[in-house]
């Protein structure tokens, strides 16, 4: 990623229970729901990039809770 930024995006098995024990393990990454930064955030897209979905609606679209 040399130039420009990038998206990252992974699904862990555990769902949300899993990414709650994942996200403060991350050294250089703040968690957070700015998508426009030039930081490096990270967060579930229940509380970042799909808040104003339910989770029914998030599954429609194949994005999963963890």
């Amino acid at each position: 990623m040399r130039g420009f930024g990038g998206v990252l995006s992974f699904a862990l098995k555990g769902g949300l229970d899993d990414v709650k024990g994942v996200l403060p393990k991350f050294k250089w990454m703040h968690r957070a729901a700015n998508l426009g930064s030039v930081e490096t955030v990270g967060g579930p897209p229940a509380t970042t990039s799909h808040v104003e979905c339910s989770p029914e609606e998030r599954a429609a679209m194949g994005i999963p809770e963890g």
